[in-house]
């Protein structure tokens, strides 16, 4: 069980732990990002190559 549950549904995450799958980790920022970034920067994001 996460030490955290925030607000909105946030939850905290060991980084330090062992086995972190970055990119699993690296979606979910993204994705979380995604959801709460104007609409501006969200097209700038797409809008970039990758």
């Amino acid at each position: 069980m996460p030490a955290y549950y925030g607000p909105y549904g946030a939850r905290a995450v060991d980084l330090a732990a062992p086995g972190v799958d970055w990119d699993e980790v690296a979606e979910l920022v993204d994705a979380s990002y995604r959801l709460v970034a104007p609409r501006r920067l969200v097209a700038q994001l797409e809008a970039r190559p990758r």
